[in-house]
């Protein structure tokens, strides 16, 4: 018999946070969980802080970024093939700061201006979130050598 998909996924948040415990330690808090470990630590019996709301925040923020990360993926795909020389000027970035030999990582942001500014202009000027307010620039506008007309 198959299992629902919100119970193989609340499966997999417990075992998370299961090794997440496991491995707890205090002066190591690299990731979400293990901040929210921290805090419910802390709290002792606050019951604002429990398992049962930290399963439901991670699914919750699981599910919210991985819609926004697909949705802007596509966008940017569109983007690219209506620009090509954007798409260009982004590959000709991350290969000579990052190359193929490895992963990016978030410390390589800072070495990406060009990407950076690309994805933030994608997601200024597409609808992410469905039913959001508009982005848009009420007057024109300069920053650096970049020119922002008005909408």
């Amino acid at each position: 018999m198959m299992q629902s998909m919100e119970t193989t996924e609340k499966g997999e948040i417990e075992k998370d946070i299961e090794e997440h415990l496991k491995s707890y330690d205090e002066d190591n808090v690299d990731d979400f969980i293990t901040a929210y470990i921290k805090e419910m630590k802390l709290r002792g019996s606050d019951d604002t802080f429990d398992r049962l709301h930290l399963q439901k925040t991670i699914r919750d923020l699981f599910i919210g970024g991985t819609d926004t990360t697909a949705t802007t993926i596509r966008w940017t795909l569109l983007y690219f093939l209506h620009n090509p020389d954007v798409q260009d000027k982004c590959f000709r970035e991350i290969q000579d700061n990052i190359g193929q030999s490895r992963l990016p990582t978030m410390k390589d942001k800072i070495s990406l201006p060009y990407v950076e500014a690309t994805i933030s202009e994608i997601m200024r000027c597409t609808d992410i979130v469905p039913l959001a307010a508009p982005h848009y620039s009420l007057t024109t506008s300069s920053f650096r050598a970049t020119r922002f007309p008005r909408a």
